[in-house]
């Protein structure tokens, strides 16, 4: 059931997770890459609305991660095609390997949901647009803010120690870590 309540959590966090892509994408893309953004802004409200899902649910809708795979991956070949660019082979590599990583964590109890498993290849894809080796460091990244976030909230008493932890907003943070390391080289 949808409340008041639900709704100004929800927008809180969807405009937070907008406006956090949106500086992200501002410090990692480069200016002349027109194709590439338009790739990046097409996601860019569904990356919102994950955010928001996550933090406000605990849950990630997989018709979503799906759908922004769909386009993110349609735009960048699109633009790899017309501009000649190879960086689609990237794409491709960043979202398997990160969908394989996914999918063994999920296997785990408790370690990823099924939407954290739905996400990766999307978070793998835009990474692997800079460099797909950047997984490795978005996965590393993820679990360093994860603990560091997990462990605090502990000691600060806000969650129990089987709380169940939305996890989308630390790969997605993991995701942006690597972003940005990539386009810096």
């Amino acid at each position: 059931m949808i409340t008041t309540d639900f709704d100004q959590r929800f927008l809180r966090w969807f405009w937070s997770g907008v406006g956090i892509w949106t500086a992200i994408l501002v410090i990692a893309l480069p200016g002349d890459a027109v194709t590439t953004w338009a790739a990046f802004v097409l996601v860019l409200p569904i990356l919102g609305a994950l955010f928001a899902f996550d933090m406000v649910q605990h849950r990630l809708p997989l018709a979503l991660s799906h759908s922004a795979l769909v386009l993110f991956v349609s735009a960048v070949g699109v633009g790899s095609i017309v501009h000649g660019d190879s960086r689609i082979v990237g794409v491709v590599a960043g979202a398997t390997i990160m969908g394989l990583v996914g999918a063994l964590l999920g296997r785990r109890p408790r370690m990823f949901g099924r939407g954290d498993v739905h996400l990766c290849p999307l978070l793998g894809a835009m990474v692997g647009w800079f460099d797909p080796r950047g997984v490795m460091v978005a996965m590393l990244a993820t679990t360093v803010i994860g603990a560091v976030v997990a462990v605090a909230l502990l000691i600060l008493r806000r969650v129990e120690r089987h709380a169940l932890i939305a996890y989308g907003p630390f790969l997605m943070f993991g995701t942006m870590i690597a972003m940005v390391g990539s386009s810096r080289l």
